[in-house]
């Protein structure tokens, strides 16, 4: 399994997380097979690129995004790509991947989502 979570930089396991998914300056990619960190930048399109972040994230092969918060939309759209996301992350790397294996990261949703992105 792949999970990905929205970075302002990069610092390896020590990457501070996004709070505002779409405007992250990357992803960081963990790969729970290989015990493999990576990263990927974020050129959608609030990066001036044509693609969205959840077209970058699935293209990458990420089954679970764990973010601060996201829109409306960017759950609708990860939910067509049939990656999972969890929301209400803080921290680093280390500290999200921590609470989402304890459970401490509730299943984003509609109700769950920032209402004022859902543009």
């Amino acid at each position: 399994m792949k999970i990905c979570i929205p970075i302002l930089q990069q610092n390896g396991f020590d990457s501070p997380i996004s709070s505002h998914f779409g405007q992250a300056s990357g992803f960081a990619l963990i790969d729970e097979e290989t015990n493999t960190l990576s990263f990927l930048l974020n050129s959608g399109t609030h990066h001036g690129g044509t693609k969205t972040p959840a077209e970058l994230i699935a293209e990458a092969g990420a089954n679970v995004v764990l973010c601060g918060g996201l829109g409306v939309k960017a759950v609708h759209l990860f939910e067509q790509y049939g990656i999972h996301v969890y929301n209400q992350a803080s921290g680093t790397v280390a500290e999200v991947l921590k609470a989402y294996k304890a459970g401490q990261l509730p299943e984003a949703t509609d109700a769950t989502a920032c209402q004022h992105h859902a543009h």
